[in-house]
């Protein structure tokens, strides 16, 4: 559902709601991500789900995510699109710059519990940080282009957006709670982790892509906002 099902919705939605090119590129990106890191997690924990399923999940998609990516955006972007993408230069970038800091990060916290040290405090602000400059150097490279951006889009955005994330939460939830019938805390963990997307990956992805879809990065944006604060509210009444 998260890596196949879902850029094939994001591609359906996009053209449904008629979005412009950049934004339909964005919200298929986005669509086509795997789960978020942190939120996905801190929101199953709050709404009395499975930490262990959470984040093994979490790890699954953001591993397997960077096989599917390239091959599944090559489809889609180029018959919507008429993007050509090298899936091979694409899985490439994506194993150094996504999957080599994420073993990075996990070996050097893992040495770090190893010894017994605590790690330092300030190393928690370097990936909000990275993830803030990257958004940041796109928007800029992209200024012509969203400044020209309306409300109406934004909020049509956010409309694509929303359809694309609550398609996944109730195909989740069926799935895991009357399919496989899992107990409570592990199909809360199924639903929240399963139907998020990651949005560093999203801007990376678009960032090696560049062209004219770098102003599809306003979609993942809005994409990222609306389903953390919907998977907010809905976390908080389950708890």
């Amino acid at each position: 559902m998260s890596l196949f099902a879902a850029p094939l919705l994001g591609y359906f939605t996009a053209d449904l709601f008629k979005l412009t090119a950049a934004a339909s590129a964005g919200l298929i990106i986005m669509s086509a991500a795997p789960t978020t890191v942190s939120s996905g997690i801190v929101i199953t924990e709050t709404s009395g789900g499975s930490r262990l399923w959470a984040l093994t999940i979490t790890i699954t998609l953001s591993i397997a995510g960077i096989f599917t990516i390239p091959p599944v955006l090559g489809l889609l972007l180029s018959s919507s699109h008429n993007i050509s993408i090298q899936a091979s230069i694409l899985f490439y970038k994506l194993l150094l710059f996504v999957l080599l800091p994420l073993i990075a990060g996990i070996t050097a916290r893992r040495i770090f519990l190893l010894y017994k040290k605590k790690i330092p405090e300030g190393l928690s602000y370097i990936p909000p940080s990275a993830v803030i400059l990257i958004i940041w150097m796109t928007l800029s490279d992209s200024r012509d282009l969203l400044v020209s951006v309306t409300l109406r889009l934004l909020i049509i955005t956010a409309a694509a957006s929303l359809t694309v994330h609550i398609s996944l939460l109730a195909v989740n939830f069926l799935f895991g709670k009357y399919i496989l019938k899992l107990e409570p805390s592990r199909w809360k963990a199924l639903i929240f982790t399963g139907s998020q997307k990651t949005l560093p990956v999203s801007v990376s992805v678009i960032t090696m892509i560049g062209g004219s879809i770098t102003a599809g990065i306003i979609s993942c944006i809005v994409f990222h906002l609306s389903q953390v604060l919907l998977d907010s509210l809905i976390a908080s009444l389950m708890e």
